[in-house]
């Protein structure tokens, strides 16, 4: 099965050069393709920068790295809240964090 995986970071341990190894680093929340391909939330509403700082875009970037920055996830845990998947009940509680911590997320697709 194929899953997105998201990690919340201090802005400061984010490297210049994102690959998919920094996920070892921490706990992840995996969610499947199939409820990403099916919320359109993921792919508008909010900004993400894909594969580096810099290269801001719409959504979440489907292939690749994206960062979701702090100022970001209200919106997105908005959109989460309100689909009301049972299936994105963790990535809620990974953005309440990263709220409350001043921290960014990181989405891996796939």
């Amino acid at each position: 099965m194929l899953v997105h995986e998201f990690i919340c970071i201090n802005k400061d341990q984010i490297p210049a050069s994102l690959t998919y190894n920094l996920i070892e680093k921490f706990v992840s929340v995996k969610i499947d393709d199939e409820t990403i391909q099916n919320e359109s939330l993921f792919f508008t509403g909010f900004y993400s920068y894909w594969c580096a700082w810099g290269n801001k875009n719409l959504g979440l970037c489907y292939h690749g790295i994206s960062i979701i920055p702090n100022e970001q996830l209200p919106k997105l845990l908005f959109e989460l809240r309100v689909c009301n998947n049972h299936n994105l009940a963790d990535l809620i509680v990974l953005c309440d964090k990263a709220i409350a911590e001043k921290m960014e997320v990181i989405h891996f697709g796939v």
